[in-house]
């Protein structure tokens, strides 16, 4: 939690440009070429939400489990030192099963691992290496998901910087605590000390699995630091949705964690990605509101409709329509007061609104409506609004 709020600095108060060096990725390369403070800066804030996501929801899982501790404790009529040992005895389990202290470790080992293969591969780009290594370590840990990886060779499986492997699996962690790594091979590399390019087909490797939200390319997509779909659901039942408001939620590739989606571009490169459920008044209400946001320079998400939210967590729900630059909101057609679709949106516990608003309205309805709402002490809203076929965005 402490990293997801810290800003990492990448050089001093003068604000000279310095290097950061990645000393554990740069020893794989023939030289030594360190990222800027512009590189750093534009891959820390996604090494941050990563961090923060994880640590947020598993927050409140740990919590969750705690009190059912406690009610079973009621329950029984247990007292205090019975409870306690319980409470010991839980907090020896394995941490993935209850967030504890080895969960905390996979986390830290995970994000680590992560951000060094990001270092590694920003150089790499520079460089221009043939083919990756990966190294898989053999012993009795090897992960049954790695173990897929291994080769006969001993130098570890080296692939093509274009073999599609990498597009589809793409590089470590592939899961927890992972100690897979990989390398850069040079031209002049290849042929010598036993390293030859290997070009197997993918299926060959199809036995090969990562698990879920790991491997991916943190560099081109973004795929390891966007929510998977199962972690919105778990911030819908610990009700802290909101508190992703991200630009890393939306801007990852869109068919990549989350199936079925379908993208609209325009000429401009503005975009929205369509699932295949979207909301009941899509066509009917939010598809032209989309496209028209689109045209404007937007870039959105729409929210499939999620089942089951009430049956499976016991939480009342109502779906917000769409993700609009990493902004949770809902599009609301106002037909006879601004107001009660402000609270509409504060009732789906929403801090992002996109309002349409009819022509019929003055502009000096709109204000006093808007100034009665930021005046009442209400949350506060960030609001875009189409009136007269222009948007407008304030903060109420």
């Amino acid at each position: 939690m402490d990293h997801a709020v810290t800003k990492i600095e990448a050089a001093d108060s003068d604000d000279k440009i310095k290097p950061v060096s990645f000393s554990e990725a740069v020893s794989f390369l023939k030289g030594s070429v360190p990222l800027t403070k512009e590189e750093w800066n534009s891959l820390e804030p996604k090494l941050q939400f990563r961090a923060f996501t994880v640590s947020r929801l598993s927050e409140c899982a740990y919590i969750e489990a705690a009190k059912g501790l406690l009610v079973d404790a009621i329950e029984k009529g247990s007292g205090l030192e019975e409870t306690w040992k319980n409470v010991q005895e839980w907090a020896k389990a394995d941490g993935a099963k209850h967030f504890l202290p080895g969960y905390w470790e996979n986390v830290y080992r995970t994000n680590c691992e992560t951000a060094y293969t990001a270092g590694k591969l920003m150089q790499y780009e520079k460089t221009k290496p043939v083919a990756y290594q990966l190294f898989v370590i053999e012993d009795s840990r090897t992960s049954r998901i790695c173990r897929h990886l291994l080769t006969e060779s001993g130098y570890g499986l080296v692939l093509p910087v274009d073999h599609p492997f990498w597009k589809k699996y793409g590089f470590p962690p592939y899961h927890f605590q992972c100690r897979t790594s990989f390398r850069a091979i040079y031209a002049s590399q290849v042929g010598k000390d036993g390293i030859n390019v290997d070009n197997p087909s993918m299926k060959s490797l199809s036995k090969f699995k990562p698990l879920e939200g790991f491997g991916g390319n943190p560099v081109d997509n973004g795929n390891w630091y966007m929510m998977l779909p199962s972690q919105v659901e778990q911030a819908i039942k610990f009700g802290i949705l909101n508190e992703f408001n991200r630009e890393e939620n939306i801007i990852a590739d869109f068919d990549s964690l989350w199936k079925g989606y379908e993208r609209h571009e325009n000429k401009d490169g503005n975009w929205y990605d369509l699932c295949d459920n979207p909301p009941s008044d899509w066509e009917t209400n939010n598809k032209s509101v989309v496209q028209f946001l689109v045209k404007n320079g937007y870039n959105i998400k729409v929210i499939p409709e999620m089942q089951n939210i009430k049956k499976n967590y016991n939480v009342e729900w109502s779906n917000p329509d769409i993700i609009i630059d990493g902004k949770l909101a809902d599009i609301k057609i106002v037909e006879k007061s601004i107001k009660s679709r402000l609270r509409s949106a504060r009732d789906q516990e929403l801090t992002n609104v996109v309002l349409t608003i009819p022509e019929s309205f003055s502009e000096q309805n709109i204000r006093d409506a808007f100034s009665k709402w930021k005046g009442g002490h209400h949350t506060k809203m960030n609001v875009i609004w189409i009136y007269k076929k222009i948007i407008h965005e304030a903060v109420l």
